[in-house]
């Protein structure tokens, strides 16, 4: 129902203030549409950049993790690489050891052996000297022989002492040579585990960095799923508010020609 007027100029303002109350009314509650959807769109955004964040922070933690684990392995072996080091070290020095005490005990025996064949060889040169003390030339002799039979003991004492001492340095020798060798081999060992450890980890922190990538472009994805269902909710509420004041017009506007039929 509309009021009864008097006048067409009464009857086209009441109209006029009734569409433009329909259009400021339709204009409100667009806004107020808008405003609502801006703040949940902005909602959205932001528990979105918080949740990447948060997988940006979780990334950086796993890689740390890993880095740690990966340098406190190599400690690990490292500390095996010196006990391994010191065990070897150890048992090379036990080794010498036992050769120089062979060796000591050795030229100790050799230098008893060479003392009691110059004991005998004085008792024998003695006897003899005794005997043959009438005869200057058998005493000249004698005194020759004992001589070269006294050097040729130092000569064999000095030869069997050479020998072992040959003998003790060639030990050694091969000793250093094992331990250099044991000790190159574990360095291989060593290394190709550092190695193969630092090859795991840039494994390990691709596939973390790639998973993070891929959470990423999820929550993208999500993001713009939602995002794009908000807008579609708002563009429906927009052509229901549009539909009703196109009615509400087309009403007014059918109820303006009645009036105006009136005036006829």
């Amino acid at each position: 129902m509309h009021p009864q007027f008097t006048t067409l100029v009464a009857a086209d303002a009441y109209f006029q203030r009734e569409r433009l109350s329909l259009e400021i009314a339709y204009e409100g509650k667009l806004a107020m549409l808008e405003k609502n959807a801006n703040n949940v769109l902005a909602t959205l955004k932001i528990r979105y950049e918080s949740q990447v964040e948060d997988v940006k922070k979780s990334t950086i933690h796993k890689i740390e993790e890993l880095k740690n684990n990966s340098e406190k392995a190599q400690q690990q072996i490292h500390v095996l690489f010196q006990n391994k080091r010191e065990t070897l070290l150890q048992k090379q020095e036990e080794q010498k050891q036992q050769w120089i005490q062979k060796i000591s005990t050795r030229k100790e025996s050799y230098l008893q052996e060479k003392l009691e064949k110059e004991r005998l060889l004085f008792e024998t040169f003695s006897t003899a000297q005794k005997s043959a003390l009438s005869n200057y030339e058998q005493l000249i002799r004698l005194r020759e022989q004992f001589l070269d039979d006294l050097e040729k003991i130092n000569e064999e004492f000095e030869e069997d002492i050479e020998q072992v001492q040959d003998t003790l340095e060639d030990k050694l020798s091969d000793f250093e040579q094992v331990f250099e060798e044991e000790l190159y081999a574990f360095e291989e060992t060593a290394e190709a585990s550092y190695e193969k450890l630092e090859d795991q980890l840039i494994e390990a922190i691709e596939k973390v960095e790639e998973k993070a990538e891929e959470e990423q472009e999820r929550l993208y994805e999500e993001f713009l799923k939602k995002e794009e269902e908000i807008e579609h909710r708002f563009d429906v509420e927009r052509e229901k508010l549009e539909q009703k004041l196109d009615e509400q017009i087309q009403q007014l506007e059918q109820q303006q020609e009645e009036v105006y039929a009136t005036f006829d």
